[in-house]
């Protein structure tokens, strides 16, 4: 039975994930993974084989890098949230997902963050 209420939203983003809650610094310099989805209440990342899988309940923060705008300085979304499940897939890329508590916007250190062209192609447009 689903008992989601929140509508999806499709959107691959590149996330950075770092145990417990957010520190003062300019930027969570936790693993690099990517989103597959998005509601009010919640992210659902992609686990990498050679990431530590979390646990059922731990409190992480997850920082979503945000599109940037011409001349802007890059900004993430930062989350506080709690892993509420885990969906083990059969290419080890597993699904974890997230219940967001706490958002604020920071400052994103261009150093800590992918180049968007290292990053595979899409394989499909979300219309």
């Amino acid at each position: 039975m689903d008992r989601r209420t929140k509508e999806r939203l499709d959107l691959q983003l590149v996330c950075r994930v770092a145990a417990g809650k957010a520190q003062q610094a300019e930027s969570c310099a936790g693993e690099r993974l990517m989103s597959e989805n998005f509601s009010r209440n919640g992210i659902l990342l992609r686990w990498l084989p050679n990431v530590k899988m979390p646990e059922i309940g731990s409190k992480m923060t997850v920082d979503v890098g945000l599109p940037t705008a011409p001349g802007a300085a890059p900004r993430a979304m930062r989350c506080n949230a709690k892993v509420i499940r885990i969906q083990r897939r059969k290419d080890d890329h597993h699904l974890v997902g997230f219940e967001i508590g706490k958002i604020r916007f920071v400052k994103a250190d261009p150093r800590v963050w992918a180049d968007l062209r290292s990053l595979p192609v899409a394989k499909s447009l979300v219309n």
